[in-house]
């Protein structure tokens, strides 16, 4: 399994911590970004429960069936935004919907094929993954909007982690994939952080309007940028992209939840001086996507704080103080200062494999605190793609519903979408080889 994101920070913590010995013996530095903790600790295992009991062949079979499907909607080393006859779906989550994350979550999701056993042949799909090489690359040259999960699928479709040996000194020309990503790092630290108040900024503005799982994904990318560049290799030497992403998330993170549901905000505004909220409405793919992304961006093996706060924001999932799924799967989400969920919300697809991601990540780290989480995430997804032809032509954004007597149930799928159905391999590719790594039980 391919090397993540929370491995950079691990390998280079290390060289960190050589250079300390050598030359002052000093402890090394609590780089917690939430808390002022003293010394790191070792993680903890926790074992809340019974591990995760998740159906291996129903998703390995889904996972064949979506990647092939992302396999006859590329041409021109593009994968299709949408397809299909039903009704365009509006997507939350850390991702935008856009040509660009397209392209590079169909590119990591033919390269993931690799990661987990698969009775596929490859070959075909490799050869795809070459012609969306070169349209990916092209595409983050001007990368300036807030989307740090766009340049994190990037690294990660690039082959770019965790980064090279020494550093690599770019020309403005370079075209190589290591200058454009460190090109679009640098542009993401120039345009969206503002260092006279170390916080979230579109910078050149006295106030900006967000959505907070936006600022926490472009701040998980500057540190992630930071530690590959080895920003941190010296621990005497400036800390730019890896210091602003932690002054982000330190303040996002204590702001932009509600205190009833500790659900994320939909959208925030900022000034240098004030913060308050603009959109009440919380999405459940913004939820569990901060949860990824943060994991995505450190190493919880140093910064065991950093687990309580990820679980902070998983435990609403698990908890579901309001109902958050219906018949098949998860739900758009709602306002927060209603009820919760309508009858009629529709099952949001993204929000499903977004779940399921990030509890089993999190779970990867030590024990199954969440391994119900990880099986409602599951269950969410087969039900999606079950109501959608089984996956054969690729994942909807969401599933409708209508009317039945007197109750609700799932209607008509939305359209087909690329970014759906390329998120769909990448997190079942992750979990089935997460489950292939795992210890059998003795018998």
């Amino acid at each position: 399994m391919k090397l993540r994101y929370s491995s950079v920070r691990h390998l280079v913590l290390i060289a960190g911590a050589v250079v300390l010995l050598l030359s002052a013996c000093q402890p090394p530095p609590n780089n917690n970004v939430f808390r002022d903790a003293g010394t790191p600790t070792p993680a903890t295992v926790e074992t809340a429960g019974p591990p995760a009991q998740l159906d291996r062949a129903a998703l390995s079979a889904l996972r064949d069936r979506l990647a092939l499907a992302l396999s006859s909607h590329i041409a021109q080393g593009h994968l299709q935004m949408s397809w299909g006859g039903g009704q365009q779906y509006a997507l939350a989550g850390p991702y935008r919907d856009d040509q660009r994350t397209v392209d590079a979550l169909a590119l990591e999701a033919m390269q993931a094929m690799t990661a987990a056993p698969t009775s596929m042949e490859l070959k075909p799909l490799l050869d795809q993954a070459k012609g969306l090489t070169t349209g990916v690359a092209n595409e983050f040259r001007d990368l300036s909007g807030p989307q740090g999960a766009a340049l994190l699928a990037f690294l990660e479709s690039e082959q770019l982690l965790p980064g090279p040996q020494q550093p690599v000194v770019c020309a403005s020309s370079d075209s190589s994939g290591e200058c454009l990503a460190q090109q679009a790092g640098q542009n993401l630290f120039k345009a969206w952080y503002a260092s006279d108040t170390n916080s979230f900024l579109q910078v050149g503005t006295t106030s900006t309007t967000y959505r907070p799982v936006e600022a926490l994904s472009t701040a998980a990318a500057l540190i992630v940028s930071g530690f590959r560049e080895r920003e941190v290799q010296n621990p005497q030497s400036p800390r730019g992209k890896v210091d602003a992403g932690e002054s982000i998330v330190r303040k996002e993170m204590g702001q932009d939840f509600d205190d009833q549901y500790a659900m994320v905000y939909g959208t925030v505004t900022s000034t240098p001086h004030s913060h308050s909220v603009t959109d009440n409405n919380t999405f459940l793919a913004d939820q569990a996507g901060v949860a990824e992304v943060l994991l995505e961006a450190f190493d919880p093996s140093r910064e065991e704080n950093l687990r309580e706060d990820v679980a902070r924001v998983l435990q609403p999932l698990l908890d579901e103080k309001v109902p958050l799924r219906n018949s098949t799967g998860f739900v758009r989400g709602f306002d927060l200062r209603g009820s919760g969920p309508a009858a009629d919300a529709a099952a949001d697809v993204e929000a499903g494999l977004l779940v399921l991601q990030a509890a089993r990540h999190y779970d990867r780290l030590g024990g199954h605190r969440f391994a119900r989480l990880e099986e409602k995430g599951a269950q969410s997804v087969l039900a999606a793609a079950g109501a959608a032809s089984g996956g054969s032509d690729g994942l909807p954004g969401a599933l409708l519903q209508r009317r039945s007597g007197q109750a609700f149930v799932a209607g008509t799928p939305s359209a087909h979408s690329g970014l759906v159905t390329a998120l769909g391999v990448v997190v079942l590719s992750q979990v089935l080889a997460d489950i292939e790594a795992s210890p059998r039980p003795s018998s």
